[in-house]
C-alpha cells in the first residue's frame, strides 16, 4: 500500500495505528515479585494518575457486508480491519460487521479469511456518523502447506482469522495478567500447569525443559530471567510478539531434540506509516521501543530495551529480607527485502541478570547471569516451487553463582562458574509438487563448547571441585512429505536423524500426523510419533558431583483430536493424548516446596532413578473470541502424568493435575471499555509429606526423611482475577488505563508447607504451616501508544 501524504489527512485527524498491532505500549503497574520476597502485606498501587486530559477526536462507524464472490452468499467470520491501526471487526450473521469508534481521516480497509483472497478499498470516515464498504471475495485453494496437520495447536496472533488461535494480541491486552510476561499470559491455554512466582510452565504433564523454544527462528535455552528463584521471569518482552504458536504434543520432523512439544515465537511487523516509538517506566523496570519501515517500505526494524530495578520496589514495600535483583533484556531486529523473492534479516537478544541475597538465616547469594543470541535469516523463494530459509546463528551463554552459608549449622560455601558457546545452520526446504503434494527437507548443524568450574566446601567431608570443558558437535536432518490422497485428507510421514558427539550417540525418530476435513467446519487431526532428547552441553550436573553425560530420553506420542468451528463463531476441540517415556535419566530433586537459591546444598535432596513415565488425559475447549461485545472461553482437562521410579515405583510428577478448569469472559459495555474475569481451578499438586516420630514418653519430632515421594496432595487450588480497561483515543495516540486484581477474593492457595515444633499440654508437637502463593494484589496502570 502507498502512504498518503499527511496533507490528505483533515486537520487534527490522528495518524493511522501501526499495521500488525504496531502501536507500542507504557505500562505502569505493580512488578511481579519471586517468593522469598513477597508477604503477606499487599503490594500497593502506584495510586491515582492525575492531570490527565484528553481530547478525543470526532468518531465515526463502519459497517457493510462481506460475501463470496463466486455464489454471492454472505461469509460469516471473517475479518474487516482498517490498515495501520488496532480497529477491525468479523462478521456475523449474514456476513455483516460493524467497527466503532473509528477517529475521523483517511483508512485503507482490507477483507480477509480463511480460504479467501484478501480485498482492500480506500475509505473516508468523516467524523460522526456511518460510512459503508461492502467486500466481495474470491475463494481460494487451500495451499498443502497451510493445512494444519499437528493435534494440540493452539497460539497468540494478531490475526483473529488464525483458526488455531486460542488468544490474540488484542486479547491478552484486555484479560486478567500478572506482569508483562508473554509466558505468564499463555498459560490459559489448555494443558498448561505453572507456579504463580515462575515463568516456567509445564505442558501436559512435561517440565519446559522438555518444550522446544525458538524465537524469530533462533532456538533459545533457559530463557528465563532471575533463575535462581525458579525463574521469575521470561527474557521475551511480552509487547514485542505479534505471532505464537504453541504445539503441546506431536509435532512433526522439521523440530527435533524435545520430547513434549515446540513455542515458536515471531515478533511484530512494522506497518508502512511513520514509526513508533514508545518509552515505558513500572515499579519494576523501564523501557524503550521502536519500530518502523525505511527504504521506501522495503526494510524494516524493531528494538526493544528493559532495564529492571526490583531491588528498589522491594525497598518501597517493606521487604525486611536483604535482596536486591536486577535485571536487563535487549531484542532488535532489521531486514531487507531483495525483490519479490528474497528477504534478509539481522537479529540480536541478549539479557543479563544481577542478585545479591542475604536470608533470614545468614546465607549469602551473589549470582551473575548472561546470554547473548546473534543470528541472521534468509527466506528465498529459489524456484517457482522450491523455498528455503536459512538462520545462521552464535550464542553464548554464562553463570557465575557464588554462595556462603558459614553462619549455618549445615554450613557450606560454593563457587560456581559456567559458560557455553554455540555456532550453527539451520536449512529448510520445501518443494511444491502440486496440489496433491510437497517434499519438506533439511539440516540442523551446531558446533558446542562449554567449561564448568563448580566447587562446593562443606562443614563435614572433603570438597568437591569439578573442572570439565567438553566440547562437540550436535547434526540433525529430517526429510518428510505431505501428500492429499484424497481430497478431504492430508497425511505427513517424515523422519528424523540426530547426531551428538559429545554423546557418542545417534538416534531416529519416525513421525507420522493427518487432517481429515469432515465438512461443516469440522477437523480431525491425529499424530504418533517418537521423540529424542539429548543432555545439552550446558546441563551436566555438576553441582550433584556428576562428571559425565547421560544418555538421550525417549517417548513415544499418541495424540488424536476433533475441532468443529460453528457459524456463530463458537469454537469447539476436544483432544486425547498419550505420551510414554521408555527411557528417562535420573532426577535429583528437592522434595520440599519452598524455592531454594542452593537445591544442592538442602537436605531435601533426593536422587532418584527412573524406569520410564506416562502422561495422558483428555482436553475439551469450548469459546468465543471474536471481538463482539460479549467474549467467552472455557477449558477443561482430565489428566495424569507420573514416574516409574525404582523403589517407590508409580509416582505423581511435581505439576500432576487430575482436573483443571479455565473459565474467562470480557464484556464491552461500550468501544472505549472492557472488563474481563478470569477464572480457574485445579486439583492440588502432589508433594512428599515429612515424617513425624512420635517418642515413648508422647512428645513428637521431626527427622530429615520423608513418609512417601509425592505421597500427600494440596488442597484444590482457585483463583479468580478480574480487570477493567479503558481506552481514550487522543491525537495521533490512543491513551489506555487500567486496573487489575489479582487473586480477587483472597484465595490462600498452599505452595509448601513449614514445619514447627510447639508446646500443646506439656508435650512437643509438631505443627504444620502453610506457605501459600501469592495473595489479593491489586495494581493500576496506564499505556500510551504513540
Amino acid at each position: 500500500m502507498t502512504q498518503r501524504p499527511d496533507t490528505l489527512r483533515p486537520a487534527g485527524r490522528p495518524h493511522a495505528q501501526g499495521e500488525n498491532g504496531a502501536r507500542r505500549r507504557v505500562f505502569l503497574s505493580c512488578p511481579v515479585l519471586p517468593r522469598p520476597v513477597l508477604h503477606r502485606s499487599y503490594l500497593l498501587p502506584l495510586g491515582l494518575i492525575a492531570g490527565l486530559v484528553t481530547q478525543v477526536s470526532a468518531q465515526g462507524t463502519l459497517s457493510g457486508t462481506v460475501r463470496d464472490a463466486a455464489t454471492g452468499l454472505p461469509l460469516h467470520g471473517t475479518r474487516v480491519e482498517l490498515i495501520g491501526t488496532r480497529l477491525g471487526a468479523p462478521t456475523g450473521a449474514g456476513g455483516r460487521y460493524e467497527i466503532r469508534s473509528v477517529p475521523a481521516g483517511y483508512y485503507t480497509a482490507r477483507a480477509r479469511g480463511v480460504g479467501y483472497a484478501a480485498e482492500s478499498r480506500e475509505i473516508v470516515i468523516p467524523g460522526a456518523g456511518t460510512s459503508t464498504a461492502d467486500f466481495a471475495l474470491q475463494p481460494l485453494p487451500v495451499p498443502l502447506a497451510d493445512i494444519v496437520v499437528t493435534p494440540g495447536r493452539a497460539g497468540v496472533s494478531q490475526d483473529r482469522s488464525v483458526s488455531s488461535a486460542t488468544l490474540s494480541t488484542e486479547d491478552i491486552a484486555v484479560l486478567p495478567q500478572l506482569g508483562e510476561d508473554i509466558y505468564r499470559t499463555i498459560t490459559r491455554l489448555p494443558g498448561m500447569a505453572t507456579s504463580e512466582y515462575s515463568a516456567r510452565f509445564w505442558v501436559r504433564g512435561g517440565p519446559e525443559k522438555e518444550l522446544l523454544t525458538r524465537f524469530d527462528g533462533v532456538d533459545l535455552l533457559e530463557p528465563f530471567h532471575l533463575k535462581d528463584f525458579d525463574g521469575a521471569l521470561s527474557i521475551i518482552d511480552a509487547g514485542t510478539i505479534g505471532r505464537l504458536d504453541l504445539t503441546s504434543g506431536g509435532f512433526t520432523t522439521e523440530y527435533g531434540d524435545r520430547l513434549t512439544g515446540v513455542l515458536a515465537m515471531e515478533t511484530m511487523r512494522p506497518s508502512l506509516g511513520r514509526p513508533r516509538h514508545s518509552l515505558g517506566l513500572s515499579l519494576s523496570s523501564v523501557k524503550a521501543s521502536s519500530m518502523g519501515r525505511y527504504a521506501g517500505g522495503n526494510g524494516e526494524w524493531l528494538i526493544a530495551a528493559r532495564r529492571g530495578y526490583l531491588d528498589i520496589a522491594l525497598k518501597l514495600v517493606g521487604n525486611d529480607q536483604e535482596l536486591s535483583p536486577r535485571y536487563y533484556d535487549l531484542s532488535a531486529r532489521t531486514e531487507y527485502r531483495l525483490g519479490m523473492k528474497h528477504r534478509l534479516s539481522v537479529h540480536l537478544l541478549r539479557a543479563g541478570d544481577a542478585v545479591d541475597f542475604t536470608d533470614e538465616f545468614g546465607r549469602i547469594l551473589e549470582s551473575r547471569y548472561g546470554s547473548t543470541y546473534l543470528w541472521s535469516g534468509w527466506r528465498a523463494q529459489v524456484a517457482p516451487a522450491l523455498t528455503a530459509h536459512t538462520v545462521a546463528s552464535m550464542a553464548w551463554l554464562r553463570w557465575n553463582r557464588q554462595g556462603d552459608a558459614r553462619s549455618i549449622p549445615d554450613s557450606y560455601v560454593i563457587d560456581d562458574v559456567r559458560s557455553a558457546r554455540f555456532a550453527g545452520v539451520r536449512q529448510d526446504w520445501v518443494l511444491d509438487l502440486g496440489e496433491r503434494a510437497l517434499l519438506k527437507g533439511g539440516f540442523d548443524l551446531k558446533a558446542l563448547t562449554a567449561h564448568y568450574d563448580y566447587e562446593i566446601q562443606r562443614r563435614q567431608g572433603d570438597p568437591t571441585h569439578i573442572v570439565l570443558a567438553p566440547d562437540g558437535t550436535s547434526i540433525g536432518a529430517y526429510l518428510a512429505t505431505r501428500v492429499r490422497p484424497v481430497a478431504p485428507l492430508t497425511v505427513e510421514l517424515g523422519v528424523r536423524h540426530d547426531r551428538h558427539t559429545y554423546l557418542e550417540e545417534e538416534t531416529v525418530s519416525p513421525r507420522f500426523n493427518a487432517a481429515l476435513d469432515l465438512g461443516g467446519g469440522t477437523t480431525l487431526r491425529a499424530a504418533w510419533g517418537r521423540y529424542r532428547q539429548a543432555p545439552g552441553i550446558h546441563e551436566m550436573q555438576v553441582q550433584d558431583a556428576e562428571g559425565g553425560f547421560r544418555t538421550s530420553e525417549r517417548a513415544e506420542q499418541r495424540a488424536v483430536g476433533l475441532e468443529r468451528v460453528f457459524p456463530n463463531s463458537v469454537v469447539v476441540k476436544i483432544e486425547a493424548y498419550d505420551r510414554r517415556y521408555d527411557r528417562l535419566n535420573p532426577l535429583y530433586l528437592n522434595l520440599t516446596n519452598g524455592t531454594a537459591v542452593f537445591p544442592e546444598a538442602e537436605f531435601d535432596r533426593q536422587y532418584l532413578e527412573r524406569l520410564g513415565g506416562r502422561a495422558r488425559g483428555l482436553e475439551l475447549v469450548v469459546q468465543r473470541r471474536d471481538g463482539r461485545r460479549f467474549d467467552w472461553a472455557g477449558s477443561y482437562s482430565l489428566a495424569r502424568a507420573s514416574d516409574e521410579l525404582v523403589f517407590f515405583g508409580t509416582t505423581p510428577r511435581a505439576r500432576d493435575q487430575r482436573h483443571t478448569l479455565y473459565l474467562d469472559f470480557t464484556y464491552a459495555p461500550a468501544a472505549e471499555w472492557r472488563l474481563s474475569w478470569a477464572w480457574q481451578f485445579h486439583s492440588g499438586w502432589p508433594y512428599s509429606l515429612r515424617r513425624v516420630d512420635t517418642l515413648p514418653d508422647g512428645n513428637q519430632e521431626f527427622v530429615g526423611t520423608f513418609e512417601e515421594i509425592h505421597g500427600a496432595r494440596f488442597p484444590p487450588y482457585h483463583r479468580l482475577d478480574a480487570r477493567i480497561t479503558r481506552t481514550f483515543p487522543l491525537r495521533e495516540n490512543a491513551l489506555r488505563v487500567f486496573v487489575d486484581v489479582f487473586n480477587v477474593y483472597d484465595r490462600n492457595n498452599p505452595r509448601g508447607y513449614d514445619y514447627v515444633p510447639e508446646s500443646v499440654n506439656g508435650k512437643s508437637v509438631v505443627r504444620a504451616i502453610a506457605s501459600n502463593q501469592l495473595p489479593f494484589l491489586p495494581s493500576l496502570g496506564v499505556s500510551f501508544d504513540f
